[in-house]
């Protein structure tokens, strides 16, 4: 049956996808998506999976270089991936090279969660948990 999405496409999975714009907040990423596997998943069982979308890019690199486009678009293109809904939950150290912007140019602050303006990792985890769970709803 599928799900229709605004942007006219259709998934045929319902999945909460969570991308990083650098490696290194992945293990932060991992930890509260397990977290959203246990804890909130079994309150919306239109909801299949969540996933995180980790990738090995975005710090220190010379984003502007030669052939800087191809991973940025291939981390681009994965999140536009129908059965995620338009729904994508992206989480930023706060000073990688790879910007969410330069990411996603019309990303909106409620899709987005900077670590570095949480204090601590109780913090980023509550944070990260609180996106998933509007998403979730809506």
């Amino acid at each position: 049956m599928g799900y229709k999405n605004e942007d006219g496409s259709v998934g045929t999975k319902n999945i909460l996808g969570i991308t990083t714009t650098v490696q290194c907040v992945q293990g932060v990423v991992n930890v509260a998506v397990e977290r959203i596997r246990n804890e909130l998943l079994p309150k919306y069982k239109n909801v299949d999976a969540v996933v995180a979308l980790n990738h090995l890019y975005g710090c220190g690199v010379a984003i502007h270089g030669d052939n800087s486009e191809i991973p940025i678009r291939a981390i681009r293109n994965l999140s536009k991936n129908p059965n995620f809904g338009g729904q994508m939950l992206t989480v930023s150290l706060g000073c990688e090279k790879l910007v969410p912007t330069l990411l996603f140019p019309e990303i909106k602050d409620e899709n987005l969660v900077v670590l570095q303006e949480c204090f601590g990792f109780d913090k980023m985890i509550d944070e990260i948990m609180k996106r998933a769970e509007k998403n979730l709803k809506s």
